[in-house]
């Protein structure tokens, strides 16, 4: 059984005292401590896996540990949206099943918010806006489907989504709606050239020609299939609303509920102060 980390240990991996350590890991303001050693002391804790002990900060705080699920939505990617709601419905649902307290943070508002919870996991943040979050949070922060930089630092979890493609003919076109972060984009559409990558509102039949089409999420496929001119269509379908797709389609089923239970046992262990996990980690 691995060691539990102490204040002293981290005391030392910073150089300076435990008294220091631990007035910036109690929020002490009576204190004249620079902003650049609390970074450091709280960014080491962190690696270090340091975590109060559970009962001590129970009595203390009074609540359950507190999950900052912060996500941002779209108006131009609708069906994007209510995967991502799935997704997230599903995730409270199994942490509350571990006495585990959820708080939904759109991205705009989690400067004070963040300073409260106990872990993060962002969802569909650009890696612009995950750097200025996370440079200031200093808890455990997991990203999933999004391919953020640093993966010491942060765990990522992430739907393989071209092996989910793998069986789709090789002159299809996708059809896809952004998921907010730069090289998960990327990922998703490695398997096709840029010319053959459309945004639903390109899905004509003068565009597709008759060519297959994988089409990523059900939601998408229900407004883009029926006009698109294409007698093929695969589909990438990863929430409830796949029951309503035409019989002639073929459905590729994502794992949803295999992400949601990883996704919860990362966080799980972190909030135990348990970082064995890989930090990549593909569903």
């Amino acid at each position: 059984m691995a060691r539990q980390v102490t204040l002293k240990d981290v005391a030392r991996e910073a150089h300076v005292s435990v008294a220091t350590v631990s007035y910036i890991i109690n929020n002490r303001e009576d204190q004249k401590i620079s902003e650049a050693t609390r970074k450091k002391v709280l960014q080491i804790a962190n690696l270090l896996g340091y975590t109060p002990n559970p009962v001590a900060k129970s009595l203390v705080t009074g609540r359950k540990d507190l999950i900052g699920i912060v996500y941002r939505l779209r108006e131009f990617t609708p069906s994007r949206n209510l995967e991502l709601f799935h997704f997230i419905d599903l995730l409270v649902k199994r942490l509350n099943r571990e006495s585990c307290e959820c708080l939904l943070l759109p991205a705009d508002v989690t400067d004070i918010t963040l300073k409260r919870v106990d872990s993060v996991i962002t969802l569909g943040l650009p890696e612009s806006e995950f750097a200025v979050l996370s440079d200031d949070c200093f808890v455990p922060i997991l990203a999933v489907d999004m391919l953020v930089k640093n993966t010491w630092l942060f765990s990522r979890i992430y739907q393989d989504l071209p092996r989910l493609m793998k069986g789709a003919p090789d002159d299809a076109l996708l059809v896809t709606e952004p998921y907010g972060n730069e090289d998960y984009d990327a990922f998703a559409r490695s398997r096709f050239s840029p010319d053959m990558v459309l945004r639903p509102d390109e899905c004509t039949p003068e565009r597709v020609m008759g060519r297959p089409l994988v089409i990523l999420g059900a939601p998408l496929a229900l407004t883009v299939g029926p006009r698109s001119g294409s007698p093929d269509i695969t589909v990438i379908a990863s929430d409830p609303t796949a029951a309503f797709l035409p019989p002639d389609y073929r459905v590729v089923h994502a794992d949803v509920r295999e992400k949601v239970e990883v996704t919860a046992r990362y966080v799980l262990d972190a909030l135990n102060g348990k970082f064995e996990l890989p930090h990549d980690r593909r569903v």
